[in-house]
Formats: C-alpha cells, sequence, structure tokens
C-alpha cells in the first residue's frame, strides 16, 4: 500500500509487478487488422480457354503490419457449380483449380483472414470460357458396378492420333489421369477396371484431345454411378502354394485375393502336390472381403492293422518280430504283412494282411482253444497213454458256393466241413466269378474244431489282399445259455463267462463251442451257429452223475478179488 509525501503517491514495487502483467495480457489478446494485401496469379498460365477449362490458381496474400499469420482462404469460381466455392486452411486452399464445363463469362472472389478471424476485403478475377472446337465425344455408360470392366467408347474427329482419359471422384482429386487411349479411324475404346478404385461413388470421366491445360482442348463428361455388388475372397494356406479354383476355374496359387465374386456361396478347392485336396464353401457379401485360411493335410505314406483277439492278451508277432499284446493297433508301412498271434492254451494263428497307405485295417481273431489231454487207467498193466487224432476245418463264404482248395487240392464249395486232417499248417484259396481269390493260412489241432468264415472281395471294389483266416464278418449275434438246473459254469470257446442263465449280446459270428460244468452233473458241451443280428440258444438239460466207489470201494474190490484168487489155487 502506497503513502502519499509532498502530493507524491509511493507504491511498493509489487503493485508496480502486478499492473505489468495485467498491460501485457491486455496486449497479448489484442489482434491487428486484417491482411494488408491480398491478391491471385492464374497459376495455368491462362484465364481464358475452350470448354472445358481447367484453371489452377494461385493465392498471394500478406499478413497484417505487427504480424498476424494468413490462416483461411475463400474462393469463388462463379458458376454456380456444387464445387465451385471452397474455404478452409492449408496449401490445397490457397491454391485450388476447377473446371468450366460451359462456355461464358465468369467472375472469380477470393478473399483471405488472419489467425484472428479478420477476412480482407474480396477481390476479383475474370475468366472467360469459349465453346469447344474440337470433335471428341464419350458414349454413355449404363449398369456400371464396382468392379466391372467398364467399355469406354468414342469418337475423335479432331484429326488427332490419341484422347487422353482422366478422372475425378471420391478420394481422387480432379485430373487424375486414367489412360491415354489411341485413336483408329476416328474411334476410340478402353476397358476401363473399377476394381482398382478406392470403393462406390459417383466418378466424372473427362475424355480430351490435348492435354487439359492447351486452350483447345475438349471433353465430354461420364456421371458414372459406381455400386458394389462384388465382393472378394482372400484365400491363404499352411503351407502355402497351392492352387485355388473358384467353383472350378484356377485363380492362381495362395497367398491370393479372388476379385469379382457376385454374391452367395461359392466353393473354394486347394491343391497341393503331397496334401490332401481341401474343399470348402464361402459366403460373399457385395462389397466385403471373405477370408478363408486352411490348413492342409499331409497324405499319408504309413498304415495300420487294429488287432484283437478272443481272449485278449494274445503276444502279437508283425513279419516274426514281436510288436505287443492284443488289442493294439500297428502302424506299418503299405504292403502285404504276416500276423502272428500266440496265447498259451491256444492253437497259434497266422494271417497274412494287406495294409493300405492311410487307412487302419481292423483284424478281429478268434483264438481256438487246445483240446485237454485225457489220460486212461488200465489197471493191468497201469500205463498211461494220449488220445491221438486229426482236426476238423468248416469253411463258409460271403458269398457261397466259393470254390475250395485245400494245400492246393480241390474240396468242393462252400459251406463245408472237411474232418480228419492232419495238425498243423495248411493253406487254404477260396475262388468265385467276379470276386478277387482269398488265400490264408489256418493251423489245425489235434481233436478240435477249426471254423472260418470270408467275406470274399469284388474285383471292383478295394485293392485284393488277403484276410485272417479266423476273421468273422462285420456284426454281432445274441447268444442266450439256459440249463436244468441253474447255476452251471458257462465257456464259450474255452473262455470262463459266468453262470446259467446266462444272455451275451456281442458274440461274434460263425460257430462257437459251449461247455456247461455243474458239481454233481456230467458235463454238458454243444456246438452252436451264431447269425449277424439273430438270437442263438442253448437249453441243456444236465444229467446226474452216476456215484463213484471212491478209493475205499476200489481197496475192497481188490481184496475180494484176492481172497478168491488164494481159494482157487488152493482149490
Amino acid at each position: 500500500m502506497g503513502e502519499k509525501i509532498q502530493g507524491i503517491f509511493r507504491y511498493g514495487i509489487g503493485t508496480f509487478l502486478i499492473l505489468g502483467i495485467l498491460v501485457g495480457m491486455v496486449g497479448a489478446a489484442a489482434c491487428d487488422g486484417p491482411p494488408s494485401y491480398v491478391g491471385a496469379n492464374y497459376a495455368s498460365g491462362s484465364n481464358s480457354g475452350n470448354a472445358p477449362f481447367f484453371l489452377s490458381m494461385e493465392g498471394v496474400a500478406s499478413p497484417s503490419p505487427n504480424g498476424d499469420p494468413i490462416t483461411t482462404w475463400y474462393w469463388d469460381f462463379g458458376d454456380g457449380t456444387s464445387n465451385s466455392i471452397i474455404q478452409g486452411s492449408g496449401a490445397a486452399y490457397q491454391n485450388p483449380s476447377h473446371v468450366y464445363f460451359n462456355a461464358g463469362t465468369y467472375t472469380i472472389t477470393f478473399r483471405a483472414a488472419t489467425s484472428c478471424g479478420i477476412w480482407s476485403a474480396d477481390v476479383t478475377f475474370p475468366v472467360t470460357v469459349f465453346a469447344a472446337t474440337t470433335g471428341v465425344t464419350i458414349n454413355p455408360v449404363s449398369n456400371a458396378y464396382y468392379g466391372d470392366t467398364i467399355q469406354l467408347s468414342g469418337t475423335d474427329t479432331s484429326g488427332g492420333t490419341t484422347v487422353h482419359l482422366q478422372m475425378e471422384g471420391p478420394s481422387i482429386s480432379m485430373g487424375t489421369k486414367i489412360a491415354d487411349v489411341p485413336v483408329q479411324g476416328s474411334a476410340w475404346t478402353y476397358a476401363w477396371d473399377t476394381s482398382a478404385l478406392p470403393g462406390a461413388g459417383t466418378y466424372t470421366v473427362w475424355a480430351f484431345t490435348q492435354l487439359y491445360w492447351q486452350s483447345d482442348s475438349t471433353s465430354i463428361n461420364l456421371m458414372a454411378v459406381v455400386t458394389p455388388i462384388y465382393g472378394k475372397i482372400s484365400v491363404s494356406s499352411s503351407p502355402a502354394g497351392a492352387t485355388a479354383y473358384l467353383d472350378g476355374a484356377s485363380k492362381g496359387t495362395t497367398p491370393l485375393t479372388i476379385t469379382s465374386v457376385t454374391p452367395g456361396t461359392h466353393t473354394v478347392d486347394l491343391t497341393l502336390a503331397g496334401y490332401q485336396d481341401y474343399k470348402a464353401a464361402v459366403t460373399v457379401v457385395a462389397g466385403q472381403i471373405a477370408t478363408l485360411s486352411a490348413t492342409l493335410t499331409p497324405i499319408p505314406t504309413t498304415g495300420g492293422l487294429s488287432i484283437t483277439s478272443t481272449p485278449s492278451g494274445a503276444t502279437i508277432l508283425v513279419d516274426g518280430v514281436k510288436t505287443g499284446i492284443t488289442p493294439m493297433g500297428i502302424e506299418l508301412l503299405p504292403g502285404s504283412h504276416v500276423v502272428n498271434l500266440q496265447k498259451a492254451g491256444y492253437a497259434e494263428y497266422t494271417g497274412t494282411f494287406t495294409v493300405v497307405a492311410g487307412k487302419m485295417a481292423p483284424v478281429t481273431v478268434q483264438l481256438v482253444a487246445l483240446p485237454q489231454t485225457t489220460t486212461m487207467i488200465v489197471t493191468t498193466t497201469s500205463q498211461q497213454t494220449t488220445a491221438t487224432g486229426g482236426g476238423t476245418l468248416t469253411i463258409q463264404s460271403i458269398p457261397t458256393n466259393a470254390a475250395i482248395r485245400l494245400d492246393g487240392i480241390d474240396q468242393g464249395t462252400t459251406p463245408k466241413s472237411i474232418p480228419n486232417l492232419k495238425a498243423g499248417a495248411h493253406t487254404v484259396t477260396l475262388s468265385y466269378p467276379g470276386y478277387n481269390d482269398w488265400t490264408g493260412t489256418v493251423t489245425i489241432v489235434t481233436g478240435a474244431t477249426m471254423p472260418i468264415t470270408i467275406t470274399l472281395i469284388a474285383k471292383s471294389g478295394t485293392s485284393s489282399g488277403t484276410l485272417p483266416a479266423t476273421v468273422a464278418p462285420s456284426g454281432t449275434g445274441t447268444l442266450v445259455i439256459r440249463s436244468a438246473p441253474d447255476g452251471a459254469n458257462v465257456y464259450l470257446d474255452g473262455e470262463r463267462l459266468g453262470v446259467t442263465p446266462l444272455t451275451l449280446s456281442t458274440v461274434t459270428l460263425g460257430t462257437h463251442r459251449v461247455l456247461l460244468t455243474h458239481s454233481g452233473y456230467a458235463d454238458y458241451e454243444e456246438t452252436v451257429q451264431v447269425s449277424i443280428g439273430a438270437e442263438s440258444e442253448v437249453a441243456a438239460e444236465m444229467t446226474a452223475a452216476q456215484a463213484s466207489p471212491g478209493f475205499e470201494g476200489i481197496c475192497a474190490v481188490i481184496a475180494v478179488g484176492a481172497v478168491l484168487i488164494f481159494w482157487r489155487s488152493r482149490q
């Protein structure tokens, strides 16, 4: 606060600082006047010419005396068209271009404004446009759609050799070149690919006999409404380089973009050496890009066998090499392979199979139980003997009446049972007109019946090859087993499966051996045939076992016999 001394006010230094800041702020907020000068030049070199007359202007302005910059420009080209008035900041607004299509005299109005928004006075410039003096024409176009190739054509009677095509449209500045087209016999034509345009919209196309900046040029404009009725498909694949087909027509190799695709669902196929063919349905929407990304699958070079056995747990040997235990899937090279199955208490199985690349062939084997050795006691000599004899092979086929050759000897036709065969391996061949021959190895066990059912392969079907002798036709049947009395132990092909009454719903097709045992009753055995989708039945009336004299009875008989012998010797 100041104090008054001899008529003079004295203030502190803080008061003067505040006043200085306020004065500075007032000065900073003040704006100078309008630009000191505005003018313009005809950048294209002339203010007159034949229609269509392309005019380029260059705006000139000087800042205000105290330096407010020029930021905004305004032009009115005076012909009343929709693009005759432009206003804005930047070089494009300071130095614009305009096209006069009609003959006449026009006045250009120009002004500029400073950063404070203070405009200069208007300045005007005259323009004179003369009628076209040359004979170039361009024919109208109808039904022009985005992505179409439009045929532009017309005439030129000016005597020139070239027509210059230029355009203007969405995101495309005026005077953008389309092409220079040669004139032949006073006519010209050009195929215009609209897929190169940035999008749908309205485009103006001009044809000139000379370049647009020359005063004697002329043109007729074309307003083409381009509507997006096409779409695109972007196709890629892993790996790349696959040939792409659209609805059966080759379009190139991946990755690629297929253009000019009509809306709707299309089929895209991809092919590449070493890989499986790929096919997909792609839906295309107008004006959009559908994307297809495909992972190709290599063509397999190996196949395999899926081996199961009844009972399971059999040792698998493939081409003589131990491979695993059933059930098991084994990958193998294509071709013929020999499979052996081994399990204690069962006959060894041998079969030959053909492996096809990319396929896992099922192999189902019914192992044959070995017969138990029967021991007989002869009282006179007390020696043990073992029953011996041959085995039996029963053969069925689909279709029936196939010719049978056993170890190279004709045996008639299927179905057939061949008894008294020597134990060991035998070669069986089945033949039927129109079908591939079947050859397999079967192992005959003494005292056992070996049933096989073979489905022959038609020659028009899959590639020929041998199948396992004990592979049953596909499918299963049902086996119902009852006994009187109930509670008998059930053995199917040597494997205990339960007690009666018992229903087995997934029994493999073919011939099976059923054995029933019950305490106090004689064993019951029956051979039953199981058919696909059918129910087979075993109904056993078990017979009570006769009482045995036991050890004590035998000793009593021996004692009596000894007494009789002694008595007779005394006589």
